[in-house]
């Protein structure tokens, strides 16, 4: 299974905090990481760091790097960029396109996508959730997640 990451958004809906320059994914909030670094650990349980991926754009691309460096330098280059922001479903297909082109996965790869500015606990919790997601999507099925908001 290879994870990818949505991390383009401008995050404005949470000004001043949050800003074009410096969006949410980048803001430190639930202990002294970044949401975008929290996401990346919280999916390291299900997924091996390796297959783990972000998508942004080039404005971002070097926030985007210092966090997948500061979880481990193996992943720093692990970004796709987009050429041109579009929300999400484009930034989706350009994953798909990407997975197939540039990773040579295959029609059976399971792909996970997820956002990069959520707070989702317990971690050990959404790491056997995803596996059991996995199982599912090997098995034909399209999976989603649902979170209940505090």
């Amino acid at each position: 299974m290879k994870a990818v990451i949505l991390a383009g958004g401008s995050g404005t809906r949470l000004w001043p905090v949050s800003r074009y320059g410096l969006p949410k994914q980048f803001i430190k909030l639930n202990g002294g990481k970044s949401l975008l670094v929290q996401t990346v650990e919280r999916l390291a349980a299900a997924v091996p760091l390796h297959d783990i991926f972000v998508i942004t754009n080039n404005d971002y691309r070097f926030h985007v790097q210092a966090d997948l460096r500061s979880v481990s330098p193996e992943i720093e280059n692990n970004v796709i960029l987009e050429p041109v922001g579009r929300n999400t479903a484009p930034a989706i297909a350009l994953v798909m396109k990407y997975c197939q082109e540039k990773l040579k996965c295959g029609k059976d790869e399971v792909i996970f996508i997820c956002p990069s500015d959520h707070i989702i606990e317990p971690v050990e919790k959404f790491a056997r959730y995803a596996k059991q997601a996995e199982r599912a999507a090997k098995a034909g099925s399209i999976v989603t997640f649902g979170v209940k908001p505090s």
